[in-house]
């Protein structure tokens, strides 16, 4: 579901003509690596260069989860996570959060 909010946020952004680059972490290092991105990327057609998909040790990503005010947990073996979205300004600076379920943009 998220994912697909942020599409729809790019086609919105898309249309008001406006520049906007998209990070995704990856939360399970056991499994989310560069091919399985990669594939994920193709499969659901995120291969535009404003789309960035990152990974990390188990360590890093705990840590950034921390730092941005996430939390994932595992069930079975699956790794869980809140669905939140987190908007930037140019300077890095956080302006915005919101669910992504009823995440109603106020963007510029």
């Amino acid at each position: 579901m998220t994912v697909r909010r942020l599409q729809q946020m790019q086609r919105e952004f898309d249309r008001r003509g406006t520049r906007a680059e998209f990070l995704v972490i990856g939360y399970d290092p056991e499994r989310d690596d560069a091919p399985a991105w990669h594939q994920y990327r193709e499969t659901r057609h995120l291969t535009r260069s404003n789309w960035h998909f990152l990974i990390g040790t188990r360590t890093a990503v705990e840590q950034t989860a921390r730092q941005l005010g996430f939390e994932f947990w595992k069930y079975d073996e699956h790794v869980m996570h809140d669905t939140r979205i987190l908007y930037f300004d140019e300077r890095g600076r956080l302006v915005e959060t919101g669910e992504a379920a009823g995440y109603e943009t106020t963007l510029r």
